[in-house]
C-alpha cells in the first residue's frame, strides 16, 4: 500500500501539469484513453496479469532487471511475458499506419490530442 499510495503522490500532480502542455516532448500529441466502463476483456488481463504475478512471484518490471541475474526462471518468465505482449499485439492489435513520414493514429479506445 506504501509503494500505491507513494505512486499516486507522484503521479496525480504531475499528470496535472503535464497535461496542460500543449503536447507531449517526444510526440506529436496526446492520446488518452476514451472508455471508462469495465469490460470482460480488462477484467481478464487483470485477472491473468495478476495469476501470473502470484505464480511466478515476479513484477514485470524488477523481472526484467533480474535479467542480470542470469538465472533461468527469470528468463523464462520475461520470454512468457514477451510472448504474451506478441500473441496480444498479433491477436487484437492491428497496426494503422499513417501516411509515410506521420504518426500512426491513436490506438482504439484512445482518443488523440495534437497541437
Amino acid at each position: 500500500m506504501l509503494v500505491m499510495g507513494g505512486a499516486l503522490l507522484v503521479t496525480i500532480p504531475a499528470f496535472r501539469l503535464i497535461l496542460k502542455r500543449p503536447r507531449p516532448i517526444l510526440a506529436g500529441g496526446f492520446a488518452l484513453p476514451t472508455k471508462s466502463a469495465l469490460d470482460v476483456r480488462l477484467l481478464g488481463g487483470a485477472t491473468m496479469f495478476g495469476v501470473g504475478w502470484g505464480l511466478s512471484e515476479f513484477c514485470p518490471g524488477p523481472a526484467v532487471a533480474a535479467l542480470a541475474t542470469g538465472l533461468t526462471p527469470v528468463f523464462a518468465f520475461v520470454a512468457a511475458i514477451m510472448a504474451g505482449m506478441a500473441l496480444y499485439g498479433w491477436t487484437f492489435e492491428r497496426p494503422v499506419r499513417g501516411a509515410a513520414g506521420t504518426e500512426p493514429d491513436a490506438p482504439q479506445g484512445f482518443r488523440s490530442y495534437r497541437a
